[in-house]
């Protein structure tokens, strides 16, 4: 009797282990981005629940669901890329997973030269200009288009930039300038603003720690626009202005003022020719005035 209830005992564990084992599934697969490449820190949230893991290094994932149900999703999201929710059909093949890049999100991205972490990660002071903003300016500098944009950063009269004040009496107050991940000595100046997708700039010891003592004036992160995947797009901008359309005669009207000074030097430098007598008839009391001014001032006849 006793093995009887032993054996049975046995065989109802079994089975509900292999009931268990039917109601675990594990979902595998790999997250990229358009051009192939794996990306790291992707959040993978199986949908109405708090279940969820990230990728690793090579943009792999694998993700445990022990609550089946008819229609199985996960939701993919990523800092810069646009979300994605994906169906689960199949529990054999291991998913691929394509993010794009989302556009609208590059406000909320700071770009430090060598890494770029969304706003809520990053540390320290530091302001961000995007290619909107910059095109709304009509201006051909880049250095121009950055007065008046964020809080600290002066452009003073010779067109030079300073941030958050003058750090030294002595030596360049001019900050660094990193394009693409590059320092580079040109000039804001030099750079084309039409080229530009955003502008970052670093205010405090953020900058110290990531370029050294080189940084001791701020830096101006700058990346350029680069070529996406797709149709060819051809964009123009252009400006224009209205003005009142000019009227030449009044170009050649004189004052009163001025008239009656070519009348007395024309009068002093022909000797006379012209007769105060004529000019009295034509201009009154005020060429005596002037006369007696001019006699007095000592540059009289």
């Amino acid at each position: 009797m006793v093995k009887r209830s032993f054996i049975f005992l046995t065989c109802a564990l079994l089975a509900l282990c292999q009931l268990y084992a039917q109601g675990e599934r594990t979902i595998r697969g790999m997250v990229v981005n358009e051009q192939n490449e794996p990306l790291v820190g992707v959040a993978i949230l199986l949908s109405g629940t708090k279940q969820g893991t990230i990728t690793d290094v090579d943009g792999q994932f694998q993700l445990v669901i022990t609550k089946l149900t008819k229609v199985t999703t996960i939701e993919v999201s990523y800092v810069g890329m646009k979300s994605k929710t994906v169906s689960i059909t199949s529990y054999d093949q291991p998913l691929k997973i394509v993010l794009i890049e989302d556009a609208k999100l590059l406000d909320d991205v700071v770009v430090t030269g060598y890494l770029t972490v969304s706003k809520e990660r990053a540390t320290g002071a530091f302001g961000t200009i995007s290619s909107a903003k910059l095109e709304s300016k009509l201006n051909a500098d880049l250095t121009n288009m950055l007065e008046g944009q964020m809080a600290g950063v002066v452009l003073d009269k010779d067109g030079k930039i300073s941030i958050r004040g003058i750090s030294t009496l002595n030596a360049e107050n001019q900050p660094l300038v990193v394009v693409d991940g590059y320092p580079t000595e040109c000039s804001l100046s030099d750079l084309n603003p039409d080229n530009i997708e955003n502008v970052t700039v670093l205010k405090d010891g953020v900058a110290a720690s990531i370029y050294g003592s080189r940084s001791a004036n701020g830096v101006i992160v700058v990346t350029t626009k680069t070529g996406k995947k797709g149709k060819p797009t051809i964009s123009y901008r252009g400006t224009f202005k209205f003005e009142p359309k000019p009227n030449l005669n009044d170009l050649h009207m004189a004052s009163t003022s001025d008239l009656l000074s070519v009348a007395y030097q024309d009068h002093q430098a022909f000797c006379g020719i012209f007769s105060v007598e004529g000019r009295k008839r034509r201009c009154g009391d005020c060429v005596e005035q002037l006369e007696s001014g001019g006699r007095h001032g000592g540059s009289g006849e």
